[in-house]
């Protein structure tokens, strides 16, 4: 899906397949810490759930660090090319990345707001919400229906 916005912005090749691969790779701090850190992961879930909040705050009250900070990192120490790990580092706070335009964090923030509503699935609680804010300021907030209209259209295909 962050390929898709992507392409709807008329990206690059090399820009789009960026987003192919941050937006696959964004989540791989969770697998980090679940499978490393079992038990504390566990606790996490369950207080986000419990308090209402988004993961990656707990995960940040509890580790220091939230998903998206280890999965960066590990991305870092690979080699992978700056917008992949700032990606996969900012895709729940886009405000924070460092060049104020589309990007792909940007493609990626918005591609896991729309999977996680499409999939019909609990998997975060609250479902994470696309930063409108951000995006109106950046001159992109009505670019988001068309955005999720391509994405919703690539899951009904």
């Amino acid at each position: 899906m962050a390929r898709n916005v992507a392409q709807q912005e008329r990206q690059e090749v090399k820009f789009r397949e960026q987003c192919f691969l941050a937006g696959m790779l964004h989540d791989i701090g969770q697998l980090i810490l679940a499978f490393g850190l079992h038990e504390e992961y566990s606790e996490v879930i369950s207080r986000a759930k419990s308090q209402n909040v988004p993961v990656w705050q707990v995960e940040r009250e509890f580790f220091g660090a939230t998903h998206a900070d280890v999965g960066a990192y590990l991305l870092a120490l690979w080699g992978l090319p700056n917008p992949i790990i700032e990606a996969v580092a900012m895709h729940h706070q886009p405000t924070q990345c460092a060049v104020p335009e589309f990007s792909p964090a940007i493609a990626v923030h918005a591609a896991d707001v729309f999977a996680h509503a499409f999939s019909g699935t609990n998997t975060e609680m609250p479902p994470p919400q696309i930063d409108t804010a951000h995006l109106t300021s950046l001159g992109l907030a009505e670019r988001i229906e068309i955005w999720r209209a391509s994405c919703q259209e690539m899951t009904e295909t």
